[in-house]
């Protein structure tokens, strides 16, 4: 399968359940939690969790937008895992410079 922008984030329902059974703990920011577990696949995929609880639908939609965004640029393929990003709701007045930083420092080592 070829690593394009969909692979990166789309996953089959044992992939989350086995990635959440065995991920760890990488950090906090304003609004978000990241976790990671490792992953099978060749390249590093990400999860965005946005719960309802989390703001109205298009505030949501626009952290997915832009965590995804910012993943695909940086996309780690040397140490392939699965990043799971969970968002509640100070998540949705955040900068986007304050989750890239975040994301940066964690993800593209």
């Amino acid at each position: 399968m070829p690593i394009n922008f969909r692979n990166l984030f789309s996953f089959q329902p044992a992939e989350v359940k086995q990635a959440f059974a065995v991920a760890i703990k990488l950090g906090y920011g304003q609004g978000v939690k990241l976790i990671k577990a490792p992953t099978t696949t060749p390249y590093s995929k990400l999860l965005v969790v946005t719960p309802r609880a989390a703001g109205k639908a298009h505030d949501r939609n626009l952290i997915r937008r832009r965590a995804k965004a910012i993943f695909y640029e940086c996309a780690s393929h040397e140490n392939p895992a699965i990043f799971i990003l969970l968002v509640n709701k100070r998540a949705t007045t955040a900068a986007f410079d304050s989750l890239k930083a975040f994301l940066l420092n964690y993800i593209c080592k």
